[in-house]
């Protein structure tokens, strides 16, 4: 706990924040360090009260936002509204934050570290420039700590253990009834279906992926929870909205794969294969083109989809037995947040497309068989 309250006061200096601030954060910090709760120190604004997190944050950031020309000679109150909305991030070392030529969907305000901000030609030549520079400190904890009996050890490590278990189960729970509620608006009783089995699941100590759930319910509950969730996706698609293709866009949902792709992360580049379709459920995606450091940018949001040609590959494809000529990819996908989608993949469109096929060819064997019962029977009448 004192570690933990000197990295603070740390932070607190780094950020020269006046002594009146430092009495009303520690005791918060005290209080939750009592209640054993994690302080992240990166993140210590979330875990302070809502007034007091908006006297740190202007505090911090007004000086900087001042220095924007674009911001010059606005009121204080305008400045203010902006700075509420600002979010505290963090990088890690050595990581990009945005690449020359991507869309940029952020603007950064520099408290603490390091960033080169560079240019590079063809020729593998460029610049680069020092944003910031700031210093960086280690703290080392050389405390010894008394050590207990094997058997005392053992009984606390139990405890810890089986309270830690019932902690994790909770958090599951709740993280799995805020993806319904995301996804779904389902009745009470079916919540009620879904929550006892993945309840089940958890007391059996198996672990439950959130982004996928239905392979953890029953068969026939995890796909209607899919085609609850996709079937409106798949009939926004205009190669699927023929009067025969209801029977297509139920074996599409049925093979639909759950991803989930991290904030700023690139889902594929322009000029590279497309292997999978994509229907979005929750997120945005930027969708851009790049020419020269120009180019456009497209928005992809919850309810939208992307890849087309994918469908278009797969449907008119006349052996589906090999995995060659994929289309390209005619733009690069970059996420803006987290992203969840289910995606229609390149290998599951070979029997799709099979299954499709023999589904018309038997359709047509069928339609001919009754027509020359219908001429059989008009003819027997005319006798």
């Amino acid at each position: 706990m004192k570690v933990k309250e000197r990295e603070i006061d740390l932070w607190i200096d780094r950020n020269k924040l006046p002594g009146c601030m430092k009495k009303e954060i520690m005791p918060n910090v005290q209080r939750m360090l009592e209640e054993k709760k994690d302080v992240d120190v990166q993140n210590l604004l979330s875990h302070l009260p809502s007034e007091l997190r908006r006297k740190i944050k202007r505090h911090i950031c007004l000086p900087m936002l001042k220095k924007v020309p674009q911001l010059e000679g606005k009121s204080d109150q305008h400045l203010q509204l902006i700075c509420d909305y600002l979010k505290p991030v963090h990088y890690k070392q050595h990581t990009y934050i945005v690449r020359e030529g991507e869309p940029l969907d952020a603007m950064l305000f520099i408290t603490q570290g390091i960033i080169w901000n560079f240019t590079t030609s063809n020729a593998g030549r460029g610049s680069a420039k020092c944003i910031e520079k700031a210093r960086c400190r280690v703290l080392k904890d050389l405390r010894r700590l008394p050590c207990s009996p094997r058997v005392d050890q053992f009984e606390t490590s139990t405890w810890f253990e089986k309270k830690k278990a019932k902690e994790t189960m909770k958090a599951k729970e709740r993280d799995i009834e805020l993806w319904i509620e995301r996804n779904l608006q389902p009745s009470p009783s079916r919540k009620q279906e879904i929550m006892s089995n993945i309840h089940r699941l958890l007391k059996e100590k198996k672990d439950v992926d959130v982004y996928n759930m239905p392979p953890y319910l029953p068969m026939e509950l995890g796909r209607d929870i899919r085609r609850n969730i996709c079937l409106p996706l798949i009939r926004k698609v205009p190669q699927l909205q023929g009067p025969n293709d209801s029977r297509l866009q139920l074996m599409i949902c049925d093979y639909l794969t759950p991803v989930h792709y991290n904030m700023h992360s690139y889902i594929v580049r322009e000029g590279e294969p497309l292997d999978a379709m994509l229907f979005i459920t929750q997120g945005i995606i930027w969708s851009f083109t790049t020419i020269n450091g120009k180019g456009s940018v497209e928005c992809i949001e919850r309810g939208s989809f992307y890849g087309e040609q994918l469908l278009d590959w797969g449907l008119e494809l006349s052996d589906v037995a090999y995995l060659s000529n994929l289309p390209m990819s005619p733009k690069s996908l970059k996420t803006h947040t987290e992203v969840e989608a289910f995606a229609l993949l390149a290998s599951d469109l070979r029997p799709i497309v099979s299954s499709w096929r023999r589904y018309k060819a038997a359709c047509v064997i069928q339609e001919a068989f009754r027509s020359r019962i219908r001429r059989v029977e008009e003819n027997r009448s005319m006798l």
